[in-house]
């Protein structure tokens, strides 16, 4: 946001450097940027609109950032344009160096400050122009020797697309102050029974150290699976755990999740009897995009799709770094079947649905009136059914008595069977297919979503040549990563292509846009090196600064190209104008590039608390401006020097081209006379 600013502020001082009166230098040096200004924050804009163009969850969790950005762009513009060179009548320094010195006699409190100040502007002033001959000395080989520098930038490209393949992505990386613990107990356990588990469970949580667990809430007959899909059933329990928000726990909330975890699988390899399943997993970060791992099973047999599971689930087993390996087709509580006997029915004119509803009069009762109390708002319905003694064995239920078609009263013994056994806890359907998901969670430190799923992608390829009838959908995190990147990669071509055509209308020139783009291949370089310096991962925040910092980067060298064209239309040398224009941009380059630097490091480096989410965002621009500025004062002069030399080249082809192809003058003499009407 400052960058702009900065242009314009530096552009007006260094005309007052030059003896320019106070407000000439302001008008004549914001009127020369006035363009490339604008040129700069429009590219920034186009870098970060298109983004708006991601689809997705992620695309609408982060959708905000680029509307932010593009609204304080603008604004930005808006005043550093129109209010920042009136301010600088007012308050900006009203010469390039000052005589004012402590030792004129005895000064006031303010007029010391002051005196402090100028003289600190001298001293930068000087380190300036000292870094400003050393950067032209190490320019003049870099002009000289072209072609071997850009070998070398070539170079530096090949090994920053050969690091892109040692790099890690996670989509969203965990971040968390909130535990959750699944339990499952035998599916034979009641609410009571259940209820007693967990306050052995919460006996070992309060046994734990303040620093671990500040508190805890449980409820008993509900819980969640891995996918987030709420589970009711007696023998289920979740327990929600805060974790203290210390300085430790911030940076590796980690280390809190294990030992809880390795607390509470002790008590369930002791209590086997209790326990089926114990999970104890961290809030995730971000949208709802799934588990690291989800594999869907569609097919229109449940026995087929569970027999694939066990499979997927066995292998994951074998992957180092996959964990809380489990599937959403649970095991319900024992039920009582009916199994009609039709022909036997058939002669009663009895069906299915009238045994049934006689059933289940017989046990829950037939609603046959209501009553409403004088004190009472609603009516109360009256329910009609057996006695608790005549319903409380599985036999009783058999000598419940229905009516035939005519008028009979059959009982179910004669034309049914009850059965006793054990279902499924719930059926799900997913595009009106029959639907098993496994899902399971990942180490990041072993291994990733995108790694585990493509071993499991190569592993069960013959999947549809076993089963036919079966489709594998890989889903989660893994398929909204895949979704993100083919978005976000597609967004970033169109940011690319608002910035070409807008560079292309600032310079009237269809060469030079790509002069200025160099400076984005460097960016993505820096990028690659932070953060694989910094042991980051790919995130979905990263990729967006990526896109971002694309028409970032383009700023400084932009203003760098129209400063070298206008020293070129002034009538100086090709090569002395890029020195000269590169020496000149040199102090705002590493204003606009330190400024944000300096303000990202701390976040970059985890000075002030490590994060995961916005740590390789940090990370990313920082690493990326710093190796922009070197493109910059270095890559665009080399750039722009071996584009004009190699057009001038072409142009003296062209030319010796042409002329081969003229006409001998025997052929012209060859050629009858024209005749010239009169």
């Amino acid at each position: 946001l400052v960058d702009d600013a900065i242009i314009v502020l530096e552009n007006i001082y260094r005309k007052i450097e030059e003896g320019v009166e106070l407000k000439q230098a302001v008008i004549t040096g914001a009127n020369e940027v006035l363009w490339p200004v604008t040129a700069a924050v429009l590219t920034t804009i186009a870098a970060f609109a298109p983004l708006l163009l991601v689809g997705g969850t992620g695309g609408k969790f982060i959708s905000v950032m680029p509307k932010c950005v593009v609204v304080c762009l603008i604004a930005s513009l808006f005043e550093c344009l129109l209010i920042l060179p009136a301010h600088y009548l007012d308050f900006g320094s009203r010469s390039g160096t000052s005589s004012l010195s402590l030792n004129q006699g005895r000064l006031s409190p303010w007029r010391r400050i002051v005196v402090f100040f100028e003289g600190l502007r001298r001293r930068m002033d000087r380190s300036f122009d000292a870094l400003r001959a050393l950067y032209l000395r190490a320019l003049r080989p870099v002009l000289a020797h072209r072609a071997a520098f850009l070998v070398l930038f070539g170079s530096a490209l090949f090994a920053t697309c050969a690091g892109t393949t040692r790099l890690e992505f996670e989509l969203f990386p965990g971040e968390f102050s909130n535990l959750n613990i699944s339990l499952e107990s035998p599916p034979e356990f009641s609410l009571d029974r259940t209820s007693e588990v967990t306050r052995e469970i919460e006996a070992r949580l309060l046994a734990m150290p303040a620093s671990d667990i500040t508190d805890f809430n449980t409820v008993v007959g509900l819980s969640i699976d891995l996918n987030y899909d709420r589970i009711l059933s007696p023998n289920f329990a979740l327990t929600s755990v805060a974790i203290p928000q210390t300085e430790e726990n911030q940076l590796r909330p980690e280390g809190v999740l294990k030992r809880i975890n390795d607390n509470l699988q002790a008590y369930a390899a002791e209590n086997p009897d209790k326990v089926v399943a114990l999970r104890v997993e961290s809030e995730r970060y971000g949208p709802p995009v799934g588990r690291p791992v989800e594999v869907r099973i569609q097919g229109e047999d449940f026995a087929v799709n569970k027999r694939i599971a066990d499979e997927l689930k066995a292998h994951l087993a074998t992957i180092p770094g996959v964990f809380g390996i489990d599937d959403n087709l649970k095991e319900g509580p024992r039920e009582i079947r009916l199994r009609v006997d039709e022909d036997r029915a058939g002669q009663y004119g009895l069906t299915f649905e009238d045994l049934a509803r006689g059933l289940r009069g017989a046990n829950d009762g037939v609603v046959t009136s209501s009553f409403r109390s004088p004190a009472a708002v609603e009516d109360d319905d009256i329910r009609v059914l057996l006695e608790p003694t005549q319903r409380d064995r599985i036999l009783d239920l058999l000598e419940v008595e229905v009516r035939g078609s005519g008028g009979q009263l059959v009982r179910l013994a004669d034309v049914a069977d009850l059965e006793v056994t054990r279902g499924y806890l719930a059926y799900r359907r997913i595009d009106g297919k029959r639907a098993v998901t496994v899902f399971a969670d990942v180490d990041d430190d072993l291994a990733t979503s995108i790694s585990v799923n493509r071993d499991l992608e190569a592993r069960f390829a013959d999947i549809v040549e076993r089963f036919p009838q079966v489709d594998l959908v890989y889903g989660g995190e893994y398929q909204e990563s895949n979704e993100s990147i083919a978005n976000t990669l597609a967004a970033f071509p169109v940011a690319l292509l608002l910035i070409y055509m807008l560079l292309a209308t600032l310079f009237r020139s269809y060469t030079q846009p790509f002069i200025v783009l160099t400076s984005v291949p460097l960016a993505f370089a820096g990028i690659v090196f932070g953060v694989g310096v910094m042991d980051y991962k790919i995130s979905f925040n990263l990729l967006y600064a990526a896109v971002g910092l694309a028409g970032v980067v383009v700023n400084d060298a932009l203003v760098l190209v129209d400063f070298i064209n206008r020293a070129q239309r002034e009538g100086r040398p090709m090569l002395e104008a890029v020195a000269q224009a590169g020496a000149q941009r040199l102090r705002p380059v590493i204003l606009t590039t330190m400024t944000t630097v300096v303000a990202l490091l701390p976040m970059a480096f985890g000075l002030q608390g490590s994060s995961k989410s916005y740590g390789p965002f940090a990370s990313s621009i920082a690493f990326g401006l710093i190796f922009a500025m070197i493109g910059t004062l270095f890559v665009i002069p080399l750039s722009y020097a071996s584009a004009n030399t190699a057009e001038k080249r072409f142009r003296e082809l062209a030319g010796r081209f042409s002329k081969s192809f003229q006409r001998s003058p025997g052929a012209d003499e060859s050629r009858p006379p024209s005749v010239t009407p009169t």
